[in-house]
């Protein structure tokens, strides 16, 4: 099965804190936000098939999501329908529509007892 790998973990951006250090960016919360983004004009179906999705997002273990075809197009759909993305958004935008191809081995069914 193919799947696409999202790096999950956060990066520095150029902006600094009040100790002058730089501040993190949050890619899964940003994640969950560009999958509601309201340009995408979402049905009531539609916000609760993507909620599957943000659970996927926001229960991730690992620093790493692995997501179908189908939900990239969705993360996709949602950083393309923006305007106004800064600096600060390179590296989550490269995350997203540059995520690497894989192929993912689905688990061996286990015989009926």
């Amino acid at each position: 099965m193919k799947a696409k790998k999202i790096d999950l973990s956060q990066y520095a951006t150029v902006l600094k804190d009040e100790n002058g250090e730089p501040q993190m960016f949050d890619v899964r919360s940003s994640l969950v936000n560009v999958l509601f983004h309201p340009n995408l004009k979402l049905g009531a179906v539609e916000i609760l098939e993507r909620d599957e999705l943000r659970k996927d997002i926001q229960n991730e273990e690992t620093d790493t999501l692995l997501v179908t075809p189908e939900d990239w197009e969705k993360l996709r759909a949602g950083v393309e329908c923006i305007e106004g993305f800064g600096q600060n958004d390179v590296g989550f935008i490269r995350r997203v529509l540059e995520a690497p191809e894989v192929t993912v081995e689905e688990p061996a069914e286990t015989p009926a007892e």
